[in-house]
């Protein structure tokens, strides 16, 4: 890959895979930072895509399993916490209400409803991109719809 495909693939998809990494982790810098592996990953990729759409569903697996992985260690412990006079700064906007209410779903969830909601994908290409079966899509997408109304029926 060259530098000026590469550029080209960070102009057009960075925006999208942020957007879909922080809809997983809840977290600006780790998000960002997902990202940018996914595009070395991208970057040290010997072998070319067949179509720009193919490369865009690469990268979405990519950064997809990368937050899995990240969640992962998050809940396994092998991070450190931030002080709290560093994580309270003014740096990020205080999160939506449904930023709140997507945190609180298991990634596979986050992913499907990110990507059909906020991308417009329908559960076949989402299926694609994931290497699963359009089923366990839209499986998933009822359960994540169904979780989402179970925690706003608790609140009220």
């Amino acid at each position: 890959m060259t530098n000026a495909e590469l550029e080209k693939a960070v102009e057009c998809y960075r925006p999208m895979l942020v957007r879909l990494a922080y809809g997983c982790t809840g977290n600006h810098s780790d998000s960002e930072d997902i990202v940018q592996d996914a595009f070395v990953k991208l970057y040290l990729r010997s072998r070319s895509f067949p179509s720009d759409e193919d490369m865009k569903a690469w990268l979405i697996r990519v950064t997809v399993n990368m937050c899995k992985n990240h969640v992962k260690s998050w809940r396994t412990g092998k991070r450190s916490e931030i002080p709290e006079d560093i994580a309270g700064g003014d740096n990020f906007p205080e999160k939506t209400a449904v930023e709140e209410l997507l945190g609180k779903l298991k990634p596979i969830y986050k992913a499907v409803i990110y990507m059909h909601y906020y991308e417009g994908y329908s559960a076949a290409e989402i299926g694609r991109m994931l290497k699963i079966s359009e089923t366990a899509v839209t499986t998933r997408l009822k359960r994540g719809r169904d979780t989402l109304r179970n925690i706003l029926e608790d609140k009220q």
